[in-house]
């Protein structure tokens, strides 16, 4: 009966210890995730901060003479016009497939 007793006692103990053991894989996996979106988060903000401070030394002069060397014929435009235009835009990117969700 003692036998049955410490086998038992060890084969708890020992389940307790893998569940344990499974149990702190878990919180470092978690905490290694939460480090990784973190450091994700870092690179794109700095990649939005590269880019911003890429489009404030882009030369409007310099693009105003490219576009009439190519004597492109473009519209400015207005957010008023980019509003109206987005829904219907995305309307018929729905209705012909190209979105998938």
């Amino acid at each position: 009966m003692f036998i049955k007793s410490a086998t038992l006692i060890i084969a708890i103990t020992a389940t307790g210890a893998g569940l344990l053991q499974l149990r702190h894989e878990r919180v470092q996996i978690m905490y290694d995730m939460a480090t990784m979106h973190r450091q994700i988060d870092r690179m794109r903000h700095s990649m939005w901060d590269s880019q911003t401070k890429m489009a404030q030394h882009l030369q409007s002069n310099r693009l105003e003479t490219a576009i009439d060397r190519k004597k492109l014929e473009l519209e400015p435009l207005h957010r008023s016009r980019l509003r109206s235009a987005m829904p219907q835009a995305l309307a018929a990117t729905t209705r012909s497939g190209d979105i998938r969700r």
